[in-house]
């Protein structure tokens, strides 16, 4: 891969996570440098493995929010619980690049895109004292499970 001193200076601004301009990721996306949405970026895998930086690249990417979504439906499987276990859960396992502020809105996205799926529910209470639960009911049969596993109790 050859880069332009432009394409350098972009991607170093990329990997340091200082801003960037949209009109500097626009030709490194085309290019497949950079990923990501908006002009909230990082390298890309082939950028990351020319570069060494395999195992950076895999915490700044994180795990997709299905694997996210298992893992609280595990911890339900225990019984009801209230977020800050939740976030006890997921907070450490959240890619590196989503800034420390961010991190508490995904949760909350992804509780809520759950809850809308039917897949968890609540105990009614909206403080945070409010207990998370797998949703069962007429119909909705057992408590979701992942592949591969072993029904608990």
């Amino acid at each position: 891969m050859d880069f332009t001193l432009e394409e350098v200076i972009a991607l170093d601004r990329v990997q340091t996570r200082m801003p960037l301009s949209a009109d500097l990721i626009k030709p490194l996306r085309k290019r497949g440098l950079v990923e990501g949405r908006g002009t909230t970026v990082r390298i890309s895998g082939a950028v990351a493995k020319a570069s060494g930086r395999e195992v950076s690249y895999t915490v700044d990417r994180g795990l997709d929010s299905q694997h996210d979504k298992a893992l609280v439906v595990q911890l339900l499987k225990l019984g009801p619980q209230a977020r800050p276990k939740i976030n006890q859960l997921l907070l450490d396992k959240l890619p590196g690049a989503v800034k420390p502020e961010k991190r508490a809105s995904y949760i909350k996205t992804l509780l809520r895109d759950m809850a809308h799926a039917g897949i968890i529910e609540t105990d009614g209470g909206k403080t945070k004292a409010a207990q998370w639960r797998l949703k069962l009911g007429p119909g909705l049969g057992p408590a979701p499970s992942l592949p591969n596993e072993q029904p608990i109790g």
